[in-house]
């Protein structure tokens, strides 16, 4: 399911339980920590950057794919 807005779309990579993606804006290295595992193998997600809180969708590759 997309998100409704058009921001900007970014490839995360998964490490653990964490995502990490670059800001397409700022080109800084974001993470992002899930507290359980449900959160952590969602497709895509909308967030900000902490350093220019330009928002971002950013998309994970799915589970086993």
């Amino acid at each position: 399911m997309r998100s409704a807005k058009n921001y900007p779309e970014v490839r995360g990579t998964r490490t653990g339980y964490m995502i990490r993606y670059t800001c397409p804006q700022c080109i800084l290295e974001n993470v992002i920590v899930n507290n359980s595992p449900k959160d952590h193998f969602k497709g895509e997600r909308t967030v900000s950057c902490r350093s220019c809180r330009t928002r971002i969708t950013v998309l994970t590759p799915k589970y086993g794919a």
